[in-house]
């Protein structure tokens, strides 16, 4: 199907939209006109950054005009000099855009079910909520008393983290080996540090510290939001291709300041710094176990902090080069520049840059990764095989976190395949 059919198909359909809440963010000159722009929910949670003239269309989809209908309104609405041919395309891409997203529904479709739509856009199935809203802002609000979350003490950690990794790493913390390359490597692969020579200890510490560790992150998150003024602040685990996830509800931040936007984003680090301290002061004054087990934390949180940290992926990172830039969903603009070579709406020649360079950054970010785990993969295979076939012990949390592992990886592939496919082949109905 040609774009101009679909366009025409598009124009004859009557969108239905079901808008959750409205905020106005911010003004922005384009083509020397101040322009408002809104942070938009839908019915299922998704929130996006547009336009007034986008919000207007939102608006008008009510389920009582087709596409065509509501471009000739837009048109009387604004005055607008701009043919009408030009203005049902830009509307049907806008319109066709949404409907992959599963944002919006046609009449006498079945509207997109919530959990449904959360799952395609992010792959993550929601399991409970550690902390409601009550609990945790009474938990919350006692850190702030602590002035846990003051500058001085803020300042503080970040001097006591340098001098902890600088006695961590001068204790023989780190197994430096033939070259700076392997070194590296034997850290990104943990089980190289085994707790006791033993895969069994080390496997289940590694799962043993993850929930309490993801939990303090995510307090880090909700006490910056509540000392913000948040009130609906919540924490949740879920799974993510296969793997737990931690995640912190701070859509309240949106309306704060630059300053207490990016205090909630790195707010998770922050508190991951207090238990990587204690842990890096205490290795080199104990021995044996105890010590494999201390270096394997700091190890493994400092791993998770550098990971936060990348904005390549959807972490803490990202979320502050957003503020930073002001482009939101940057990732999401970078991807569809390179797929169409269009953007979104007109942004500044700094700003489209930054769109260019992200995007290219994120597909050998995303390559790189992939051939990393690839190897790690393989060599934990080899080693399962070689074991089974010289008769020796295999240890069955081994192959049992491998197996996961493989797994996860396959089941990431197979997401990555699935949501190309359906989009292109959702684009050229």
């Amino acid at each position: 199907m040609t774009k101009n059919s679909r366009n025409e198909d598009i124009l004859k359909k009557q969108p239905i939209c079901k808008i959750d809440s409205i905020q106005q963010l911010k003004t922005k000159k384009i083509n020397n006109q101040q322009t408002s722009f809104y942070f938009v929910q839908f019915h299922n949670g998704v929130i996006i950054e547009l336009e007034k003239k986008y919000l207007t269309i939102l608006q008008l989809m009510t389920g009582e005009f087709t596409v065509r209908e509501i471009c000739q309104q837009f048109k009387v609405k604004y005055e607008s000099d701009e043919l009408l041919e030009n203005i049902e395309e830009e509307v049907s891409d806008f319109v066709q855009d949404l409907s992959v997203d599963q944002l919006i529904w046609f009449a006498g479709e079945k509207q997109p079910n919530e959990i449904t739509s959360k799952r395609e856009l992010i792959e993550m199935v929601n399991l409970f909520k550690l902390f409601k809203k009550k609990r945790l802002n009474k938990l919350t609000d006692i850190f702030i008393s602590l002035k846990i979350v003051s500058l001085w003490m803020v300042l503080l950690i970040l001097g006591l983290t340098i001098a902890s990794i600088i006695l961590f790493l001068i204790s023989g913390g780190i197994k430096w080996g033939d070259n700076f390359v392997d070194s590296m490597l034997g850290i990104l692969n943990l089980k190289s540090y085994l707790i006791g020579g033993s895969y069994t200890l080390t496997l289940a510490f590694n799962w043993l510290i993850i929930l309490p560790l993801g939990t303090w992150h995510e307090l880090g998150h909700a006490t910056f939001n509540r000392k913000g003024g948040a009130q609906k602040t919540f924490i949740g685990i879920g799974i993510y291709l296969l793997s737990p996830i931690f995640y912190t509800n701070i859509d309240e931040s949106r309306m704060f300041s630059l300053k207490e936007k990016i205090a909630v984003n790195l707010g998770g680090i922050y508190f991951q710094l207090f238990p990587t301290i204690i842990c890096a002061f205490l290795f080199p004054f104990t021995q044996g176990i105890i010590q494999d087990m201390l270096r394997y934390f700091v190890l493994f949180s400092l791993g998770s902090i550098v990971f936060n940290l990348n904005p390549l992926f959807m972490s803490d990172g990202y979320w502050v080069i957003e503020e930073i830039t002001g482009i939101s969903n940057l990732r999401w603009e970078a991807f569809r520049y390179y797929k169409t070579r269009t953007f979104s709406f007109p942004y500044e020649k700094g700003e489209k840059w930054m769109i260019r360079i992200y995007g290219l950054l994120s597909v050998l970010n995303t390559i790189f990764l992939v051939g990393l785990t690839l190897g790690f993969l393989t060599n934990s295979l080899v080693t399962i095989i070689l074991r089974f076939l010289e008769a020796s012990s295999i240890e069955v949390l081994l192959v049992v976190d491998t197996m996961i592992s493989v797994l996860s990886f396959g089941y990431f592939v197979y997401v990555m395949i699935r949501n190309f496919l359906t989009r292109k082949q959702l684009k050229n109905q």
